[in-house]
């Protein structure tokens, strides 16, 4: 069985927004005597220079809770911490441009640091 948990929150006032988020997940497995946890948390936040114009940071984490078993300890799958900044700029009322750079830690896996650029057109109707 599983069962999750989360809260979030929301602020804004004059040119900024903040978001914060964090969601908790408990697996109750016959197999495995402990439960096994996972928790993930954000925080973003974004500013407005101009009403066109705008920078964000967000910040992640997913954690996982440790395991004992007979031959080693560790937690049961690799935490990852994130960070992402960012920026847009409106070239239209629709239409806007985003650049993003994100940089990813984890400790598992073949790849354990990760930095990536993105662009990003959006246009809507």
């Amino acid at each position: 069985t599983q069962r999750a948990a989360g809260a979030d929150v929301e602020y804004s006032r004059a040119h900024y927004l903040l978001r914060a988020e964090l969601v908790t997940s408990t697996f109750r497995l016959a197999t495995i005597a402990p439960a096994l946890h996972a928790t993930a948390v954000f925080a973003e936040g974004r500013y407005k220079f101009t009403p066109r114009a705008h920078a964000a940071l967000r910040l992640e984490h997913l954690g996982f809770n440790t395991v004992t078993g007979p031959a080693r300890s560790g937690t049961w799958d690799a935490p990852v911490s994130r960070v992402e900044l960012g920026g847009g700029y409106n070239l239209l009322r629709n239409v806007q441009l985003r650049v993003a750079a994100q940089h990813d830690n984890r400790d598992g896996g073949r790849v354990h640091h990760l930095t990536a650029v993105s662009t990003q057109l959006l246009y809507w109707f």
